[in-house]
Parts: structure tokens; sequence; C-alpha cells
């Protein structure tokens, strides 16, 4: 099963009580479960998005956001700190922590505040086919592009740009051809 092609993935729209139920559910998804396989993280996508007149349910939500991902950073961090290789992590937190998927357990929750999102999109496109450019390249190769643009494309060339001068080089990623 783990090998066959994903022919389709069909998204359903959840509201309310029932949304933020699946949301927590997926963020106590820690452990190895049978029906699926160990090779590859289980990923479940969505946004919740809290209307302006609940912003003290949605400021609620984010501290404790911000403290699930705290204690998950200081687990890591004491993993990593306490455990030099690899091999003796693995045995640590299997000793510890039976069953648990690591890149569940260290995994930080996304969460944005305070009109911190323009668009939001989704791909289901495999991480193997990104391809992590060279900073400086890539941005040569934009102003290259900025030389010969028009004025129509200017501003958003020189906005790429500046994202790109700001964004630390293990965060840039782009398909792969």
């Amino acid at each position: 099963m783990e090998n066959e092609p994903v022919n389709k993935i069909v998204v359903t729209e959840q509201t309310g009580r029932e949304a933020l139920e699946l949301a927590a559910h997926s963020y106590r998804d820690l452990h190895i479960n049978p029906d699926y396989s160990q090779k590859s993280a289980r990923r479940t996508v969505g946004v919740l998005w809290f209307s302006p007149s609940r912003i003290g349910v949605a400021d609620e939500i984010a501290a404790t956001v911000e403290r699930i991902n705290a204690a998950k950073a200081g687990i890591e961090e004491f993993i990593i700190s306490t455990y030099p290789t690899r091999q003796e992590r693995f045995e640590a937190l299997r000793a510890d922590c039976p069953g648990v998927m690591t890149l569940h357990l260290y995994r930080q929750i996304r969460c944005y505040t305070n009109g911190d999102i323009d668009s939001i999109r989704f791909t289901w496109q495999r991480k193997d086919s990104l391809k992590k450019p060279v900073k400086e390249e890539l941005l040569q190769r934009i102003r290259e592009e900025l030389e010969r643009s028009g004025p129509d494309y200017q501003l958003p060339l020189e906005q790429l740009i500046q994202k790109i001068a700001s964004t630390p080089e293990p965060y840039l990623r782009s398909e792969g051809k």
C-alpha cells in the first residue's frame, strides 16, 4: 500500500467545533499507527480561521499553540543535547516514548495571527521533487531578469528579491525540474 501512488485525495470542509476537534486530534497524532507506513510522516492539511468577533478564542488558541511549540522545541533540544548520536536519540525516545514518531513529536504547529497572511496555497507535491536553490545564484538570476523586464514587472521582482534576501537559505525551495 505504501508504494502505491495516491491517485485521489478527497477534501472535505469542516466547520465549527468539529473542525477544532479534528485539528486537535491531528496535533495529538504522534505515535506509529499500524495502518500507515512508518517511512513517511502523516500530514493533515487545513486551516482554522476565526472570525474577528471571536478574537478572545483566537488569542487563547495562539497562546496554547505557542506553549505547545515551546514544549516540542524543548524536548527536541533536550534529546539532541543529551544524546550525541542518532542511534542514542532513537533508543532514548523508544525507551521513554514507545511508538512515537520523531518527526511528529518535533513538528511545530504553524499559527499566524494579526493579519500575517495574504494568501494560502496547498500542494500535494512530493517533497523530493523540490530542490533547494543556492540563495546567491537565485538572487542573481532574478536581478538579471529585473534588468531585462519592463516597468510592470519591476516592483514585483524587487519585492521578490527582498523576500528571498530576508529568508534564511535552508527555508528556500523551488520546484525541481
